[in-house]
């Protein structure tokens, strides 16, 4: 089946994020994606599959929409150098911001990272250690970006992710629960004692966290390093979040 240029100009579209959030719609591509997002109550727009993807996924996509193109065609609209033949047009979830949730359990904050792969990487982060929501900066990289779904191997369709207005959100949660901002030259995560619920806050990966944010925080920390050498000055931030959640949900990880 061929589609028309119109159609391919509005799937790469999608692309850019003004169009994504213009028709409230993105882009999931490759088959771990499409599987996860299979497993999923995300409404589906559109899927586009070769003819050998469709061998794959046929008997379960019986009841969506779907157009079977040629390689040439998938090409077209494919943001992969190794095209895995299955893209699908997927509408945003309309999520509300619940408060009274977030207190009750541990959060990850993401102040203004601006990677995808950094935040795809959290993404998966955050649903390896049962991390329900991601709260975000409201100039932090958007969750739909391509780049950032491809990182997230289908935890985006696990997490719930909210912008939010960073200093009025915060403020809210320190009347409430601890509040941890993550610092090269914080506090040694293995010495101190931390209580969950709690909310993490993790920063921009040249300039850290916001200095407005430092108002906030219960405690600054940081994962040691036991080098003496001077080719780093931090962790990457995907890297710090793995073990710094690690570090804070232990109690509950030497019961597994």
């Amino acid at each position: 089946m061929t589609i028309s240029k119109q159609e391919i100009k509005f799937v790469n579209s999608l692309k850019i994020k003004k169009y994504r959030y213009r028709h409230k719609k993105f882009v999931c591509e490759g088959k771990k994606n499409f599987e996860a997002l299979l497993k999923s109550g995300y409404q589906i727009d559109n899927v586009y599959l070769t003819k050998s993807a469709y061998e794959n996924f046929g008997n379960k996509i019986n009841d969506l929409p779907y157009k079977i193109v040629s390689e040439e065609v998938f090409s077209k609209i494919s943001s992969l150098k190794n095209p895995q033949g299955v893209l699908a047009i997927v509408n945003m979830p309309q999520q509300e911001f619940d408060i009274s949730v977030i207190v009750k359990e541990l959060t990850i904050f993401l102040d203004k990272i601006q990677d995808p792969g950094n935040m795809g990487t959290i993404l998966r982060l955050a649903y390896w250690f049962g991390v329900k929501t991601v709260l975000c900066s409201v100039d932090t990289v958007d969750i739909y970006n391509p780049k950032t779904i491809q990182a997230s191997m289908g935890a985006i369709f696990q997490t719930q992710v909210f912008y939010v207005n960073a200093k009025e959100v915060l403020s809210e949660l320190k009347t409430q629960i601890p509040i941890y901002g993550t610092f090269a030259d914080g506090e040694n995560i293995y010495r101190g004692k931390f209580n969950i619920p709690a909310v993490v806050v993790f920063g921009n990966e040249g300039n850290g966290i916001s200095p407005e944010l430092y108002q906030f925080f219960d405690k600054k920390i940081s994962v040691p390093s036991l080098s003496q050498g001077d080719l780093t000055d931090s962790l990457n931030v995907g890297v710090a979040a793995g073990i710094i959640l690690s570090k804070l949900l232990e109690s509950k990880l030497k019961f597994l």
